[in-house]
């Protein structure tokens, strides 16, 4: 199944041919070959870890972070299995594309108005 956008060149592929399996390990290396997610989690600790933390401290932080990344995407998952919310995503990408980059040209307007 693919879909094109009107007055776009830009073509858009939806496989459903894939299976759980597969599924995990696309999403597992996307993920994993992000590292602007690594990057803000490691800002994250270093700006907010006390300097002189135990061992166990940092573990259970990172701990808690791995468990609410998972959970997270779990739940994002299983809400993009459901065919209803699937189409529902479908019928309204548009609108929520255009959303978002409002909201990042807003955005980008703010800070450049700040220098």
């Amino acid at each position: 199944m693919s879909n094109t956008r009107a007055g776009s060149n830009h073509r858009v592929s939806f496989s459903t041919n894939i299976d759980s399996i597969q599924g995990y390990k696309l999403g597992l290396l996307t993920n994993l070959s992000n590292p602007k997610t690594a990057a803000f989690v490691t800002s994250l600790f270093a700006a907010t870890m006390p300097s002189n933390a135990p061992f166990w401290f940092g573990f259970m932080s990172v701990a808690l972070m791995s468990l609410i990344s998972l959970l997270w995407y779990k739940t994002v998952a299983y809400v993009f299995s459901l065919d209803r919310f699937r189409s529902l995503y479908q019928k309204s990408r548009i609108w929520i594309e255009r959303f978002a980059g409002a909201i990042f040209i807003g955005f980008g307007i703010k800070l450049d108005a700040s220098e």
